[in-house]
């Protein structure tokens, strides 16, 4: 539970929620990667958490405003209390998955949310919804894409004590499917690095990369698809990088057969 704050401006009483929610968060970080001054960033903190408009903000006391917002940020800071496996909300018992029994489909959509930061916080409530599913009968419920958008609009309330350390344990997930399969990611230091305002067709249409290894999977049968996503993420993996070594054998093959014709 978080101290209770009233401010009164021109007899308008601003008060902070008892809970900071992973929409407070979201929106929060969302303002600050767009500002640039420390002013600036202090009136982000302060007006999502205490809802005051950016007009009233300019005119306060900035040394004030930059007192109040460190103590914003370090209450949002004190809601990183770790990994919760499993919690209750809205009387709904909520488990967090287990993620090398992600399926392919689960993991697209996964990386379909996270792929920059921008998409991070406007979707931290659905990257939630995800990450933490409901309990049946004792076991985590299938993922549901009707269910998890009924779920991440409840989620937009989630306290956001919740998110840190799932968040942290799916990122560290992430980084090791990189490890483990490099024959599919390549090298983290061979990624080619993008200014943040250039941007290319297939930057645009990032569903086509993973569309492809679908279709890779599916042997171009489209109706297929189902069967595919709903397979286990590490299967699938193994078998693109089958795929992907078998081409480059037979490109290699290819290239030695041409070297000797034109011997």
């Amino acid at each position: 539970m978080i101290k209770k704050i009233d401010i009164e401006i021109d007899g308008i009483d601003y008060t902070l929620p008892e809970n900071i929610t992973v929409s407070h968060y979201g929106e929060i970080m969302r303002r600050m990667s767009l500002s640039e001054s420390m002013v600036d960033k202090a009136h982000d903190v302060i007006g999502v958490l205490l809802n005051i408009p950016y007009t009233i903000l300019r005119e306060l006391d900035p040394d004030e405003m930059a007192e109040l917002s460190i103590y914003l940020q370090n209450k949002v800071s004190s809601q990183d209390v770790g990994y919760i496996p499993s919690f209750t909300y809205k009387d709904v018992n909520y488990v967090g998955v287990v993620f090398n029994k992600l399926t392919f489909g689960e993991y697209v959509d996964i990386i379909n949310l996270v792929k920059n930061e921008a998409s991070i916080y406007m979707n931290i409530h659905k990257i939630c919804a995800l990450l933490y599913r409901p309990e049946i009968n004792g076991k985590i419920s299938l993922y549901d894409i009707e269910q998890h958008e009924i779920q991440s609009e409840l989620f937009k309330d989630l306290p956001l004590q919740y998110f840190f350390g799932i968040f942290k344990n799916l990122f560290t997930f992430l980084a090791q499917m990189r490890k483990d399969f490099v024959v599919l990611f390549g090298e983290e230091d061979d990624l080619p690095q993008k200014p943040k305002e250039e941007k290319d067709e297939q930057e645009e249409q990032t569903n086509l990369p993973w569309y492809k290894m679908i279709m890779s999977l599916t042997n171009d049968d489209f109706t297929k698809i189902d069967y595919v996503t709903g397979r286990p993420l590490v299967e699938c993996f193994n078998h693109l990088t089958y795929i992907k070594l078998k081409v480059e054998d037979e490109k290699q093959l290819i290239l030695q057969q041409q070297n000797k014709m034109n011997l």
